[in-house]
């Protein structure tokens, strides 16, 4: 039996840093994750902003929109979450969204989400240290606080 021979591409994999910087303090609490958000999200967006901060131990490598949703929904794969945070070498996450009504109570969605994050975020050795949702005005809820 023959062998078949296919061609195969070199691919490089790097962080591409958009020119828009944002300072912002390393969020260290879900109060500065929401005000980090906040920077790079209008509090009047009427979709729903999917982001991820993206930390090591010392700072706060970047935040990327992971996905734009609808006005109740957003889709999420830990593929999309995760790709950012392995190319930057982060060594922990807070996964961040809005909820355009206002109200920052999770959605039952949001709570499994979290949970598939977590689970995907040990494999990696990448922790999911928290998922904040923004409601209104200044408020936010952390999954995390319910540990």
């Amino acid at each position: 039996m023959a062998t078949r021979e296919y061609e195969v591409s070199l691919v490089r994999v790097s962080v591409v840093r958009e020119s828009i910087a944002t300072r912002v303090a390393r969020p260290h609490n879900a109060a500065g994750a929401a005000e980090a958000f906040r920077a790079f999200v209008p509090e009047d967006e009427d979709r729903e902003i999917l982001g991820v901060i993206l930390l090591d131990a010392k700072t706060c490598r970047g935040f990327q929109v992971v996905s734009i949703g609808t006005v109740d929904s957003t889709m999420v794969h830990p593929r999309e979450v995760f790709r950012a945070a392995i190319v930057a070498g982060a060594d922990g996450i807070i996964v961040i969204h809005n909820h355009p009504s206002g109200d920052p109570t999770p959605s039952p969605e949001d709570r499994s989400v979290a949970a598939r994050l977590g689970a995907a975020g040990e494999l990696l050795g990448i922790h999911l240290l928290d998922m904040v949702i923004v409601g209104e005005g200044e408020r936010f809820y952390s999954l995390a606080s319910e540990r």
